[in-house]
């Protein structure tokens, strides 16, 4: 290399280079210039600068000599032996830089946004400070990662089924039934006490069955808030009379979207906190840590105790409706492609019913069917059916059923349907074929236009 190409590169690379290294450079070039001897073992000490011939000692590095010598582009950093350079620093390509990032033969600090993996980040700009990681790139801690989940160094899927939930798990999902359980009574659920379906019946606690009437529908607004809806009365839990006093009663009422039936989940180590949108209090239970069933809901100053925390189980059963005539024993009301009967056993989805607000008229409910979403039971020439809505009026009316006192008994569990734009009509189970009838003052009218409500 000739004295010339030596002190361009060092130009290239940095405004000092190594005195003893260009002196080493001119004593073979200058041997070479002599001829002889001396000139082959110059050449020779010139291709060890350049390539490390063999049978030549190899250039000595200095990676602390607080010089440039060897391959190094800035003082003992950079190339292949030294160390990589800090930021500001001078490079010739990413590897010699800590951050990995050259630009205009400069080390560049370190960003989210640089296509590498550098700083604090656990894979290539995201984790540490960064943003978090997607599922499948490295992480340190669960903060690293877009699901909270980090195991084995990857970010993964959080398991979410049961009543504890990896953290990541949204606390509720949009749409989903679930069982509300006080962290102090886990064997207790929020119940709409004893099969209430009217406006104004009392939320309280009560001695988890896996029942309707204790299963309630998390459906989503905006900014993270939810109501929660009975999945038997298809009203939504809200704070009695508007009230903004600590210890208002919780009851339940027709959903209307209003702050006073709107609750936003978050999480805390003892479970999820419940707080209402239009005071800010809690979901709390009445007295302090009371187990006793039927002790009521209220609203509450948050002190973080147990009885205002609250497990969100997924619910595996109660969340659809059945319902049996009191006069066709053990037979429920199922439909058979669009016919809607009750005069054999049906078990399965078509004889399961998802309750929601009135189509035509929210105080009253309609029975959207679970194996057909879209379809709805309605009434057509005085007979049932299951039909896909069609979004007119003339449907919404047809679907509408009010919820009424049993026609036969005084069972809890017993109700009878009247038509919403048919009043004093009932759905009965005539003959098998479910029809919408006048009321009939008779003991087998009454008997099979009552309907024995269960949870599926």
């Amino acid at each position: 290399m000739s004295r010339a190409r030596w002190l361009a590169l060092c130009a290239l690379v940095s405004s000092s280079c190594s005195l003893h290294s260009l002196a080493y450079l001119q004593k073979g070039k200058g041997s070479s210039d002599a001829g002889g001897a001396s000139g082959d073992s110059g050449a020779a000490g010139a291709a060890v600068i350049e390539a490390g011939a063999a049978g030549a000692p190899p250039l000595e590095m200095h990676c602390d000599d607080q010089e440039i010598n060897g391959d190094e582009t800035d003082v003992d950093c950079g190339g292949r032996l030294c160390g990589p350079c800090a930021d500001t620093k001078q490079c010739l390509k990413g590897s010699d830089c800590q951050s990995a990032i050259c630009t205009n033969q400069v080390c560049q600090p370190p960003t989210c946004t640089d296509l590498a993996r550098n700083g604090d980040e656990t894979d290539v700009n995201c984790g540490g400070s960064c943003p978090p990681c997607s599922t499948g790139h490295g992480c340190v801690a669960n903060a690293d990662c877009e699901s909270q989940k980090c195991t084995s160094s990857v970010c993964v899927i959080p398991n979410c089924d049961g009543t504890m939930p990896d953290p990541g798990c949204p606390l509720l999902i949009d749409n989903t039934a679930y069982s509300l359980h006080p962290a102090d009574a886990p064997a207790s659920c929020v119940d709409d006490n004893a099969y209430g379906v009217d406006d104004g019946v009392r939320a309280v606690q009560y001695a988890c069955r896996n029942q309707i009437n204790q299963t309630y529908w998390a459906l989503a607004h905006a900014n993270g808030y939810f109501s929660l809806r009975n999945a038997l009365s298809g009203k939504c839990l809200q704070i009695r009379g508007d009230s903004s006093v600590v210890g208002a009663a919780i009851e339940q009422s027709t959903c209307t979207g209003q702050a006073i039936q709107l609750f936003l989940p978050s999480a805390t180590p003892e479970g999820t906190k419940l707080s209402i949108q239009a005071t800010g209090l809690s979901l709390d239970v009445s007295g302090s840590a009371v187990p006793n069933d039927r002790q009521g809901l209220i609203q509450s100053v948050d002190d973080g105790s147990l009885d205002m925390r609250w497990a969100m189980e997924e619910a595996t059963a109660g969340a659809f409706l059945t319902l049996s005539a009191l006069g066709q024993t053990g037979v429920s009301l199922w439909h058979d492609g669009t016919t809607i009967r009750a005069n054999t056993s049906a078990a399965g989805a078509n004889a399961e019913w998802k309750v929601v607000p009135g189509l035509a008229e929210t105080a009253c409910v309609s029975f959207e069917s679970r194996d057909q979403p879209g379809a709805y039971l309605r009434h057509a020439s005085f007979l049932l059916w299951s039909d896909i809505s069609d979004g007119s009026i003339g449907f919404t009316l047809d679907a509408t059923f009010c919820f009424r006192a049993p026609l036969s008994g005084t069972a809890s569990t017993s109700r009878s349907l009247e038509s919403f734009n048919y009043p004093g009509y009932y759905v009965n189970a005539d003959d098998g074929r479910v029809k919408l009838l006048k009321f009939d003052d008779t003991a087998s009218h009454r008997q099979l236009a009552t309907w024995s409500v269960g949870p599926n």
